[in-house]
């Protein structure tokens, strides 16, 4: 039987390597660890050994005579040796987290992940969805509850299972090599295994990565054992219940009062700012979002018309996405292009406005019953009690309050969304961290909020928010 990793053993000038070489990738993706090896670039790689002389791009590991343990030879020059720095070296208890011209320093910094070709879109993403405390917890659980990956869906949860670990391993003992999940990433969505022009991986969509992630962590988090909570309209999915916005939605003819008002409810995982020439403000580009015009057809009329939707929020989730609608397709050029419109985003975001009636009265009640003289003797009662989900991993806050805070923004820089360069912004411990790919520092709230857009500098294109009313409680290792 074949496998698909193959051992062999790679000999540069003085210097021994065992590397492994896996069959389904292609010849550029072993060049690539070659160049992370030895700082060769693959430009300048002479490769020997294989079947017919000199490994090239054009071939394939079949006509290569690819052989588990066979010795071939890298002959090439490492890129040149960086030069010793002009400027006195700055040491760690210098270095504050509000000062300026900041250096890469591991220790007290978040760990970085290396771009392996073109995949600063899913290094952003995982940085931010990282952030998300919950998800990773119950990930991990998961994975020691289920050692062995079956399905694609699952070696995906396991690979990222072990991104996160790395990520949050401290102290930071070097930037993350996320091969694996790459790889796994691949197998369950082709799109990210497109080619360019310049025969390497085409750059992506960092919001296709983001929900291609969570659509595979809702296939394989849809453990009741995971998440015990019976109060959950949305089932036992993890991820919905983590970042499910459930939304009411009217729709009412424009032309006739006889068509009844058509009602549905569902459940999306982020909220779309829409941005016209006119938006300014996140939330002037979300209440745009939730209210549009369409065509439908009216019975009565028998025909076509146009109807007005209007969307309200009945179920707000402790994590929320927002999407800013930076990318349309120009058809002029044949190209997805950018909105590069200033619009600011808050460090604190209120939704309340937005919500359903229902559910501000809901809030009214709650906020009247916890002023009544009996809510005090409850509370002690309730801690006094045997609350049985300090076993769980989550707790939801019954306030269930619309407010929200900024904990990562997810940027791009470029005009095209295959194209340019995505990092994550983030924030740990009321610190902001920028991690762009292996590259990690510091910055602040203030060079946050200079990420609304407006020009060719990094703009917002996922915000992602926690309710300021959430509580974790944190699981033992045990």
């Amino acid at each position: 039987m074949m496998t698909h990793n193959v051992p062999i053993q790679v000999k540069w000038q003085k210097q021994k390597f065992s590397m492994s070489i896996d069959r389904n990738q292609p010849i550029q993706v072993f060049q690539d660890q070659l160049y992370r090896l030895t700082q060769v670039p693959p430009e300048r790689q002479t490769i020997l050994g294989f079947k017919g002389g000199k490994l090239t791009n054009d071939k394939d590991w079949d006509s290569c005579g690819l052989k588990e343990n066979m010795s071939i030879v890298l002959i090439g020059s490492a890129d040149e040796v960086p030069k010793a720095p002009t400027t006195s070296v700055q040491f760690i208890e210098d270095v504050s987290p509000n000062g300026e011209n900041m250096v890469q320093l591991w220790d007290g910094l978040p760990c970085g992940m290396v771009n392996v070709g073109n995949t600063c879109y899913m290094n952003a993403t995982v940085q931010c969805l990282s952030t998300v405390d919950c998800l990773r917890h119950s990930i991990r659980a998961y994975c020691k509850q289920h050692p062995i990956a079956r399905t694609e869906s699952e070696k995906l949860v396991s690979a990222l299972s072990q991104v996160f670990v790395s990520l949050h391993t401290t102290p930071c003992k070097g930037p993350v090599v996320p091969v694996e999940l790459l790889q796994q990433l691949r197998k369950v969505n082709p799109q990210f295994q497109e080619w360019n022009n310049r025969g390497g991986y085409c750059q992506q969509d960092a919001e296709e990565c983001w929900s291609t992630l969570l659509s595979q962590c809702h296939q394989v988090l849809a453990s009741p054992s995971l998440l015990s909570m019976s109060s959950f309209s949305l089932g036992d999915s993890v991820v919905d219940f983590l970042f499910g916005v459930e939304l009411e939605t009217i729709d009412t003819c424009l032309e006739s009062s006889d068509e009844e008002p058509r009602k549905r409810k569902e459940v999306v995982r982020s909220l779309k700012c829409h941005i016209s020439h006119n938006t300014s403000q996140l939330e002037q580009g979300l209440k745009e979002g939730l209210e549009t015009t369409i065509e439908l057809n009216a019975e009565t009329l028998g025909k076509s018309v146009g109807w007005s939707r209007k969307s309200r929020i009945s179920r707000m989730p402790p994590y929320l996405c927002i999407q800013f609608v930076r990318f349309f397709w120009k058809a002029s050029e044949q190209v997805k292009a950018k909105i590069l419109r200033n619009v600011e985003f808050p460090v604190l975001l209120n939704l309340y406005e937005l919500a359903t009636d229902d559910w501000k009265q809901m809030m009214e009640k709650h906020s009247d019953a916890q002023l009544s003289p009996s809510s005090n003797h409850n509370h002690e009662q309730h801690q006094d009690g045997d609350h049985h989900a300090m076993d769980d991993i989550f707790v939801e806050s019954m306030d269930r309050k619309a407010q929200y805070e900024l904990i990562a923004v997810l940027t791009h820089q470029g005009r095209a969304a295959d194209a340019g360069h995505y990092v994550a912004w983030v924030k740990r411990e009321k610190v902001w961290y920028k991690l762009d790919d292996d590259k990690v520092s510091y910055c602040t709230e203030e060079d946050v909020k200079r990420l609304s857009g407006g020009g060719d500098w990094h703009m917002a294109y996922l915000c992602l928010y926690r309710q300021q009313s959430w509580k974790v409680i944190q699981p033992t290792d045990g």
